[in-house]
């Protein structure tokens, strides 16, 4: 770094300016040097306050400095609309429609209702809609919002304004379901009488996952919905299957759990609510005997992770660890069933099959008895007589010719 004398693209006056670089560069940028002193800057920063107020165009609010460089910011998003892609601005509004209608409608009713709107809304109606959006986006009057907008593409923010007007217009009804459904998620919140934090644990259903929305940073509240086997997946999700068992089980389980930590929640159902305050549903249970698809010929024995049962399934013959529980060959069915009949292990559905067929080929096997069965002794060939026998010279001798 060191100081250097350059001159002023406006007043052609010399100022003095910190300098970074190696010689040859700063040598370079010195001889094609397009920068202005604090001076002209300043003169120019009160000729664009001046401009902001003379009313041509939208006025803008802020810090001296802040509105010069938003007026600039906006200039040059007028020349970048000019030539504005309409196809980008279409599938940009497209996107922001379509996150809208996520909020309040399910998967089929938001497909059926996005096909409706590519009936209704042609060419004519959408190039109208990015006008009028066009007109609106540059009348924001904030200019930190020009500041921080600088860098994303024009396409990309009329076509999020074309998505605001178009959604501000949407008929009562809608706007009357937005009403019901704050009416409704808040007669579904849950509280504990000495909540430790405010933020509202939602618990949904979502096909085949169970999913917990809470936006606050909470080790407790992570530590425990941990161990219900739910994983970080933007929100938490808790993957179901034949070992979840019953789905509304599991949320009036993990609802209840995180309830009596002091957690506030959220469920929409109110058949669950109503298992969680009765504490009337089933705890999950964690151990099972399953067969893996890729071993159709063996059972698999997993529990939870701080339920350690390895060593006990270790003492099944022919057992061997396969993480994250023991695989077992099904010819040893017996001891599987006397195993599960112990330590209360269930079969899944795949399992009871394996029994069945493990069962039908033990009734199908042919069975001996051990007295009927006679150890036969191997017989070896006899010595041959007619092979002639060699002597064994009682002098050995090397030949002269093999001698060195």
């Amino acid at each position: 770094m060191a100081w250097e004398n350059v001159i002023c693209s406006k007043c052609k006056e010399e100022y003095r300016i910190q300098m970074y670089g190696p010689y040859k560069t700063r040598e370079w940028k010195i001889a094609n040097w397009s920068g202005i002193c604090d001076t002209c800057k300043e003169k120019e920063v009160a000729e664009m306050v001046k401009q902001n107020k003379s009313g041509k165009s939208p006025e803008l609010t802020g810090s001296d400095k802040q509105i010069a460089w938003a007026i600039n910011i906006r200039e040059k998003f007028k020349e970048s609309y000019d030539h504005c892609d309409y196809s980008y601005c279409v599938n940009h509004f497209a996107k922001y429609l379509k996150n809208y209608y996520k909020s309040f409608l399910s998967i089929s009713k938001l497909e059926k209702k996005m096909e409706k709107l590519k009936e209704t809304m042609d060419e004519k109606k959408l190039k109208e809609l990015m006008d009028i959006a066009a007109d609106n986006f540059f009348e924001i009057p904030s200019a930190h919002e020009w500041i921080e907008n600088r860098q994303v593409n024009i396409e990309k923010l009329v076509g999020k304004t074309m998505a605001e007007i178009f959604t501000s217009i949407q008929t009562p009804a809608t706007n009357f379901e937005k009403d019901i459904q704050a009416d409704v998620e808040a007669e579904a919140v849950m509280e504990p009488s000495d909540p430790v934090s405010t933020t509202i644990a939602d618990i949904k259903l979502n096909d085949d996952k169970i999913i917990i929305s809470f936006l606050e940073k909470n080790n407790d509240f992570k530590k425990i919905i941990k161990n219900y086997n739910f994983r970080w997946d933007s929100p938490w999700k808790k993957q179901l299957s034949f070992m979840t068992e019953n789905p509304e089980d599991r949320m009036a389980e993990i609802g209840h759990t995180l309830l009596a930590a002091g957690f506030c929640i959220r469920i929409l159902n109110p058949e669950i609510r109503k298992k969680i305050i009765t504490e009337n549903f089933i705890l999950e249970h964690t151990r099972w005997i399953s067969v893996l698809s890729n071993k159709p010929t063996h059972f698999y024995i997993q529990w939870a992770y701080e339920d350690n049962m390895y060593s006990e399934a270790k003492k099944i013959t022919g057992s061997r660890y396969d993480k994250p529980g023991v695989i077992i060959p099904m010819e040893h069915m017996d001891e599987i069933l006397d195993f599960a009949k112990i330590y209360e292990f269930k079969f899944s559905p795949a399992a009871e099959t394996l029994l069945k067929k493990t069962k039908a080929n033990k009734k199908a096997a042919l069975i001996l008895k051990s007295e009927n069965l006679k150890t036969k002794e191997k017989q070896l060939p006899e010595s041959n007589s007619d092979i002639p026998v060699l002597e064994v010279p009682k002098k050995i001798e090397v030949d002269d010719e093999l001698k060195d």
